[in-house]
């Protein structure tokens, strides 16, 4: 998995202007078991980038952004309580 995850984040790295997104603003995220992958994608491109024997594809240096979350649904229901108190109308599904 972390290796799909590695070419993955590669062709974004890679393709993102392409798309018309921001080479410069690229952001990580998982949550639960993708947060642990993506922080083991993160680290083993790291030891690659440390080793000179080794190639790299894409640079952790192109991640503006790691965000590893767990416990999202508790976030989400505290978020819709905050915007029903300040009367933010909001449809989920």
């Amino acid at each position: 998995m972390v290796k799909d995850a590695s070419q993955g984040i590669f062709f974004i790295c890679n393709k993102i202007a392409e798309y018309g997104g921001d080479p410069n603003r690229i952001y990580l995220m998982g949550q639960s078991a993708g947060a642990h992958i993506a922080a083991c994608t993160l680290l083993e491109q790291a030891i690659k980038e440390a080793d000179a024997e080794q190639r790299a594809s894409w640079s952790v240096y192109q991640i503006k952004v790691y965000y590893g979350l767990s416990g999202g649904t508790r976030m989400m229901t505290g978020m819709i309580k905050e915007l029903e108190n300040n009367d933010v109308a909001m449809e989920l599904g």
